[in-house]
């Protein structure tokens, strides 16, 4: 682990800042942590309050701290927590989390499909895809990520999130994520208690992605279980040629350190089968518009860092 007291907390994101406050109270130093910390400008204040927030647990707190931003249809700027984006986590067969969607349809528009697709006992996707040409499906062909996860024998993780584009913009220039706006929670025991919820269409642009992606809880536990593990992004032509949502994202994922293994997404539309019983084969569909085209873009794992601070 690298030493917090090596970090300038100046030049890095709140979310990573929180992170290693808490491992410096983690490492007894709880008195004088965040005074040892070289910090600058109006940082330290946002910082004592999530670092408290990280340590006890509470993430309402945090939300309070660590707030995103995106962009209307319109182009209005918002601003929201991470809690308030819509979302639901998706286990395989053993309730193991091995993806999140974000992919929110109104009410329980199709989630529910992606559930039981993750839910299968066997799950094609983690080594193969399946191209669709013309409305016709071809035989499936091997997944960029399938030899990470054979070699590693672990599944790949998953996050689906549509593609979208604010207007006057490009398809696949953003992810578009549902934000809570009225009183009530995103979960679904508060709504079925009488919260009344109003959801809004945000659009995120590539850095704005990896910073929900990062901070929601979602995906941070999905991410921590093993930051080094494949990430199969699933969000519709935001990998095609000359879009930046997905090489945004992972650009940021990459930089803090939050996904440190590859990252792929689709260059096309990609969907998956409605599950029609158990055990069916779980599929990942993706359109190939010419015979030569790739059906996912890889953002590569990073570089290993040769040297890390020392603890002192």
């Amino acid at each position: 682990m690298i030493d917090p007291r090596m970090i300038d907390f100046s030049t890095i994101g709140i979310g990573p800042a929180c992170r290693y406050a808490r491992d410096l109270i983690r490492l007894e130093f709880q008195r004088t942590a965040l005074a040892r910390v070289k910090m600058t400008s109006g940082l330290a204040d946002e910082l004592r309050e999530a670092a408290r927030a990280y340590y006890h647990g509470d993430r309402e707190a945090y939300d309070r701290v660590k707030s995103l931003t995106g962009t209307t249809f319109e182009g209005k700027r918002v601003r929201f927590r991470p809690s308030d984006v819509w979302s639901r986590p998706l286990n395989d067969s053993d309730g193991n989390l091995i993806g999140v969607t974000f992919e929110h349809g109104g009410d329980k528009f199709g989630y529910e499909d992606l559930v039981r697709w993750a839910e299968q006992e066997t799950r094609r996707a983690d080594t193969e895809v399946v191209p669709k040409v013309h409305g016709k499906y071809l035989p499936p062909e091997d997944a960029p990520w399938a030899e990470a996860v054979r070699r590693s024998g672990r599944p790949p993780k998953y996050t689906f999130i549509h593609g979208g584009a604010i207007r006057g913009g490009d398809s696949g220039d953003h992810f578009l994520v549902s934000v809570n706006r009225g009183a009530g929670s995103n979960h679904e025991s508060d709504i079925r208690n009488g919260s009344d919820p109003n959801w809004i269409s945000v659009y995120l642009d590539g850095r704005e992605g990896g910073e929900m992606l990062e901070a929601h809880e979602t995906s941070a536990v999905l991410f921590g279980l093993n930051p080094a593990d494949e990430l199969v992004l699933v969000a519709c032509e935001t990998a095609r040629s000359a879009t930046s949502a997905a090489p945004g994202a992972a650009e940021y994922l990459h930089s803090k350190r939050v996904v440190t293994g590859n990252i792929h997404a689709p260059t096309d539309v990609a969907n998956t089968p409605i599950p029609e019983h158990a055990g069916m084969p779980t599929d990942l569909y993706v359109k190939r518009e010419s015979p030569d085209r790739q059906l996912f873009e890889t953002y590569s794992a990073p570089e290993r860092e040769s040297a890390r601070p020392q603890d002192s």
